[in-house]
């Protein structure tokens, strides 16, 4: 998306020039992914597998349960190269009026909550500890996301929730270190 005139062609010359520089610059090949809801088919770009940073399907039935539910079909849909996503919550209300003129077309999950969310960390967990693949990047899980405010996607820790989000990461998937602290400066 966004590479050229974004059709095929462009794509797969863009990936085969990041190949060539990163192997002329670094000596090494890069792993290259596309987003699994793109629709891309990563042979066609000359790309080695997919990533979903969350299940944008899921997020379009407005219910954070039925994500959850259909989390590991998900990922078994997908490719033998492939990260695993997690997604924190969907919420484009912040983004009505002004990006989204009507409100029967904001996309939310009401149902959301915290138990939902460690959930989902633990499918994620699951499905790479009974993963059969085959990559380099089999137990990497990547967390949608980070502060995407306008679309709800938030773990970094905010006034509502401190660190909760994080210290759900930190204990699900049993991370070292002594975790979140919300007001580093206090």
């Amino acid at each position: 998306r966004g590479l050229g005139s974004s059709d095929t062609a462009d794509v797969t010359s863009f990936v085969q020039m990041l190949r060539s520089k990163t192997q002329a610059t670094l000596g090494v090949q890069p792993l290259v992914l596309v987003n699994q809801d793109l629709g891309i088919a990563p042979s066609s770009i000359d790309a080695d597998g997919d990533y979903s940073a969350a299940d944008y399907a899921a997020s379009l039935k407005d219910s954070y349960q039925y994500y959850v539910s259909t989390q590991r079909s998900h990922y078994a849909a997908a490719p033998q190269v492939y990260v695993r996503g997690i997604m924190s919550r969907f919420d484009e209300r912040p983004r009505y009026p002004w990006a989204i003129p009507q409100l029967k077309d904001v996309l939310w999950e009401p149902d959301w909550t915290f138990p939902l969310y460690t959930q989902a960390v633990d499918n994620a967990l699951a499905d790479v500890k009974q993963s059969t693949r085959i990559s380099p990047v089999d137990n990497f899980i990547l967390v949608y996301a980070w502060n995407e405010w306008d679309e709800g996607g938030i773990i970094e820790p905010d006034h509502e929730w401190g660190c909760k989000f994080l210290d759900i990461l930190h204990k699900q998937l049993s991370l070292g270190g002594s975790g979140c602290v919300a007001d580093p400066s206090s």
